[in-house]
């Protein structure tokens, strides 16, 4: 599903510093296990975070570097 989702939403690389990531983190339940944010792998949305855009589903995807287990922060502005 995470391959399906990278290619057909056309996400692009990114990082732990991205403006959406503090929203992402601050979601996790906190009974989840520990990632480290840092060495996870990050992809998001063009322009996700940094401009508003309406209609298009918004995503940012964190993969644990060490598990593999993702994490997506979705939005839709309609």
């Amino acid at each position: 599903m995470i391959d399906y989702l990278k290619s057909q939403t056309n996400l692009e690389a990114a990082s732990s510093s991205h403006p959406k990531s503090q929203q992402l983190i601050s979601s996790i339940p906190a009974g989840w296990p520990k990632q480290d944010w840092a060495s996870s792998q990050w992809y998001a949305t063009p322009g996700f975070g940094t401009r508003h855009m309406e209609g298009p589903d918004l995503y940012l995807l964190v993969i644990d570097a060490d598990t593999g287990n993702s994490i997506v922060l979705h939005e839709n502005h309609f």
